[in-house]
């Protein structure tokens, strides 16, 4: 890769500057320990919906006692820690310790989880011991009962029956403690973290992450601590990442269990944040549809990255205007891709998510030939990036797919890059609905239009199958409060803004409210399964 100062393109290659690993990358256990214990009576988090402040002093304390007793316990270096929580004070407690201890951390899906779930995860990673918060430990249990496994499960709050995160704490020595010190790591591309896909197309795959994708994120420590938003929870990249960074830099953290638009903007105007973490694209949308969220003073936010899924322009331009005094940027990423690997600039176009970011590279594909494609040409983008996944856990079939030949991973969306070398994502490749098995059409085309209708609070556009026509889009809405809308309005609303092939001959379902994942977005597959009975 070439050393330049901004992206470059070659070949139909673009490649994002190169930056090389931070000196004293082996340094990473014990430097996190000396940031924690850096600043111990600054704010190291707070509570949202309790008003709980965590001090730096108080969480390293936590921290130690954890990481020590995992080692106590016989925890070997490599041993896999399963951690089910929501957002909370001490979610960060045994990801850290298991950092620190050598050992690999693997956040579960904290909602969602269906006993199949608990036991495809037990399967696939075989935890040594298992930390949950109160609302899903015994749930839990009752699987790990049944498989008959000998997993040691731990409370992170204190519910009887249950060895508690506040025992381990109390029991150790507190000179023990003192003298605490890391192992160096001895090679970049050692196992750091476990985190799961969002399981859309089946069961989740485990993506394997190396330390130097933790190392990359980690910036110098700050002497005036910020105030940044974690929005999402430690088994999403986006949290996971977050949690480190704010730590490296001793800033202030903000949490919140359970987030919808208006607590998003509580938070900001109470604690005057100056960073979120990441906005997930459907609490971007909603604040725009929902006019009565907006006399919130954000004037404190100085960053805000939007991603999760494909943002139309109009939102983007109205996220813009509404955080007028920060950087409302697009950026795009996944787990595999070490999180963000594209990022908007404060100058961007509307609905580009920008250019590839440090070390990242990208190419757009035609999805018939596997050609690289030109300016302005849809396909479907790979990338590439040195720090990324070492392969889905346990999974060599799933890992040997998602690349090419070259090395190049298949991200699954498709998109296009302009004359100017901004990138524009317009949906999931298999949310593509083959239309007469001739036209490819993105459903967030579609949506867009259907969003653009008074009244319209979300829209999600699918294949539904057809004998004829192989796939025709259909439409879920819900609405905005006494709004009233019909599925005709929305049918003749897309017809005469749209072409003929996309119009919703699939029709339209009006739902009370969409049904969401585990990360904010709204569920396709719950939705699939509604058209599937109208099948029947």
């Amino acid at each position: 890769m070439e050393h330049t100062e901004k992206p470059i393109f070659k070949d139909g290659i673009w490649k994002g500057i190169v930056r090389p690993p931070i000196e004293g990358w082996q340094h990473f256990r014990s430097t996190l320990l000396e940031r924690l214990n850096k600043y111990p009576f600054r704010v190291g988090q707070i509570d949202a919906s309790t008003g709980q402040k965590d001090l730096y002093g108080d969480m390293a304390d936590r921290i130690t006692s954890c990481s020590m007793w995992l080692k106590k316990g016989n925890v070997q270096p490599g041993d896999i820690i399963g951690i089910c929580t929501s957002n909370n004070l001490n979610a960060v407690i045994p990801l850290v310790a298991s950092l620190l201890a050598e050992a690999i951390p693997n956040p579960w899906w904290d909602a969602v989880l269906t006993d199949d779930t608990i036991k495809h995860f037990l399967n696939l990673t075989k935890p040594k011991i298992i930390f949950s918060d109160e609302m899903k430990i015994k749930k839990i249990k009752e699987v790990v009962d049944k498989t008959g496994e000998n997993i040691r499960i731990v409370c992170l709050g204190d519910i009887p029956g249950f060895e508690s995160l506040n025992h381990i704490i109390e029991n150790t020595d507190p000179d023990a403690m003192a003298k605490f010190k890391c192992e160096d790591l001895k090679d970049l591309q050692e196992a750091a973290v476990i985190l799961y896909t969002s399981g859309t197309s089946g069961y989740p795959k485990g993506v394997l992450l190396p330390y130097s994708c933790l190392i990359a994120e980690m910036g110098p420590m700050c002497e005036t601590p910020e105030i940044i938003f974690r929005t999402a929870g430690i088994n999403w990249i986006t949290g996971l990442m977050n949690a480190l960074v704010t730590i490296g830099a001793c800033s202030t953290t903000v949490i919140h269990p359970n987030l919808d638009e208006k607590i998003i903007l509580e938070i900001v105007e109470k604690y005057k944040v100056k960073r979120i973490s990441c906005l997930n694209t459907a609490h971007a949308i909603r604040l725009w549809t929902a006019k009565d969220l907006r006399d919130y003073d954000v004037s404190s936010l100085e960053s805000i990255p939007i991603g999760g899924s494909t943002v139309p322009a109009e939102v983007d331009e109205f996220v813009q205007k509404y955080f007028k005094n920060g950087a409302a940027n697009l950026v795009y990423g996944c787990t595999e891709l070490g999180g963000i690997a594209i990022r908007q600039k404060w100058t961007g176009k509307p609905g580009s998510c920008g250019q590839p970011g440090a070390n990242h590279e990208l190419k757009v594909v035609d999805i018939d030939t596997g050609k690289i494609l030109g300016p302005n040409e849809k396909g479907e983008f790979f990338a590439k990036y040195p720090y990324g996944m070492l392969g889905y856990f346990n999974d060599p079939d799933a890992t040997k797919a998602a690349y090419d030949e070259e090395g190049w991973y298949s991200t699954g969306d498709f998109g296009y890059y302009d004359a100017d070398g901004e990138l524009f994502v317009l949906d999931r490749l298999k949310e593509l609905i083959k239309f007469r098995m001739i036209y490819h059409i993105a459903p967030g085309v579609i949506e867009k239009v259907i969003l653009n209708y008074p009244g319209v609070f979300e829209a999600a556009v699918l294949a539904r199958p057809h004998v004829k026509d192989i796939e025709q889009p259909m439409a879920f809405i819900s609405l905005r409060s006494k709004a009233k809308v019909t599925e005709s309005d929305i049918i003749d609303h897309v017809a005469k803004n749209l072409p003929d092939h996309m119009r919703l001959r699939g029709g339209v379902k009006i739902l009370d409210k969409l049904p969401y994942t585990n990360s904010g977005k709204i569920s396709k597959r719950e939705l699939r399964d509604i058209i599937k009975s109208l099948e029947e």
